[in-house]
């Protein structure tokens, strides 16, 4: 199940970001659709974010250390998520930066199995 879902679905935010429940997807509407034209920073954002998990899966795929693999499962989750109510979700944030989602899935996570196919 997704933290992240949950917890936007809630009011909350997602793990360390306090502000987040204070931005709704709505508010980047024109971002996210390509319209805005005062939106470079917040591409340059988006495109941060996603370079951010994109290192933390490849760099931490077979970690030793706890927390490299808390980091690595945290952006592997966030990558796997559905999820579109949080404005800076992994689809969002491909739909903005006009990316494909499987492709990115596909070529950053490979055949690692999912946390929902372990816990069976």
């Amino acid at each position: 199940m997704d933290t992240h879902a949950n917890l936007t679905r809630d009011g909350g935010s997602p793990p360390g970001l306090p502000f987040a429940a204070a931005v709704h997807p709505t508010q980047f509407s024109d971002l996210w659709n390509g319209v805005s034209v005062h939106g470079r920073a917040e591409l340059a954002l988006a495109a941060a974010v996603l370079e951010g998990a994109a290192e933390d899966v490849v760099k931490y795929r077979n970690a030793r250390r706890r927390s490299h693999q808390r980091m690595y499962w945290e952006a592997y989750e966030w990558m796997e998520s559905s999820d579109r109510h949080w404005p800076f979700s992994f689809l969002n944030i491909c739909d903005c930066l006009r990316l494909s989602p499987a492709a990115l899935r596909a070529r950053l996570l490979g055949s690692v199995p999912s946390a929902q196919s372990e816990a069976a």
